[in-house]
């Protein structure tokens, strides 16, 4: 019998998070509404279940002012976030989204140096070296089959971008109610994207049960359930194992993209996601390295 708390328990959590993860863009490609609305149901349902969940467990620790300005903080980024990866997964699919959006590895890694003034060292080299090559390899037939390609790439760039910006901020929340900083993540997210698809005129109705199922396992599998798993085993796991099932997700994205969603990809574009995952992978664990261990995923 697996005990709770065990090794394997711990890598079936992370596992199970992982897949669940995996379905965040193939739901975002196939559910009949656009992408804010996707968005914004995704934050909205997440917020309504951690809030329910702080009912429940009757937590009274409240937040510091500093960690409620934070938490508000990194949800109004993770809004824009969430925006622009649903625009690239629209245009370039959920494959190539997937990949693109978890650059914010190499975001990270220039962060770093740049503002943390920490050593460039030849893995971080490496690592953004081959992401680039990577990317470009990736991403070179899209701009050729569609003249919004280059659009999704970027956009795809940006999410990675933002999120990095989203960690950065969420690094400095120190409560121990992880439930309600993200509450208040959640539902500052949803507040924003709502305000954006009313400004873009965007419409949010949700026309068809199905819809509403794709849009409650967004936010609620993928987003809470999802979450807790790898926040939960991600402690007890070695970073080998932490780093490889964690970059599996976009691959396992980029397949079922490939042979389910009929998506259209030449010989390069494969070497370019194969050398873009293993770049993520470097630049992934020298980050979990210098944080012991402490990761923040959540796509």
């Amino acid at each position: 019998m697996i005990k709770i708390g065990s090794k394997y328990s711990n890598l079936i959590q992370l596992v199970v998070g992982g897949l669940l993860f995996s379905l965040s863009a193939i739901l975002v490609s196939v559910v009949s509404i656009g992408g804010g609305g996707a968005a914004f149901y995704r934050m909205f349902f997440a917020a309504l279940s951690f809030f329910i969940i702080l009912i429940l467990t009757g937590n009274r620790v409240f937040l510091s002012p500093k960690d409620y300005i934070y938490s508000i903080l990194t949800g109004s980024v993770l809004a824009f976030n969430y925006i622009v990866w649903h625009k690239s997964i629209h245009i370039v699919g959920p494959g190539i989204g997937s990949i693109l959006t978890n650059t914010q590895i190499f975001f990270m890694v220039a962060a770093g140096v740049i503002l943390f003034k920490e050593r460039i060292t030849i893995p971080k080299v490496l690592a953004v070296l081959m992401g680039f090559l990577g990317i470009v390899a990736l991403t070179n037939n899209e701009t050729k089959i569609s003249d919004v390609g280059l659009d999704g790439i970027l956009y795809g760039l940006g999410s990675g971008a933002a999120y990095s910006i989203a960690i950065l901020f969420l690094k400095n929340i120190t409560s121990t109610n992880k439930f309600l900083s993200m509450f208040v993540v959640c539902l500052t997210a949803s507040i924003f994207i709502y305000v954006y698809t009313s400004v873009s005129n965007e419409s949010i109705a949700i026309n068809n049960v199905e819809t509403l199922v794709y849009l409650l396992a967004y936010g609620i599998l993928v987003q809470v359930f999802g979450w807790y798993l790898i926040a939960r085993s991600v402690p007890h796991l070695s970073l080998f194992t932490v780093g490889l099932v964690l970059l599996v997700e976009p691959l396992i994205t980029f397949l079922i993209d490939i042979t389910l969603l009929g998506k259209e990809v030449v010989l390069i574009q494969i070497f370019g996601a194969i050398l873009t995952l293993f770049a993520m992978y470097i630049g992934l664990n020298k980050e979990k390295k210098n944080e012991g261990n402490n990761i923040n995923y959540r796509e």
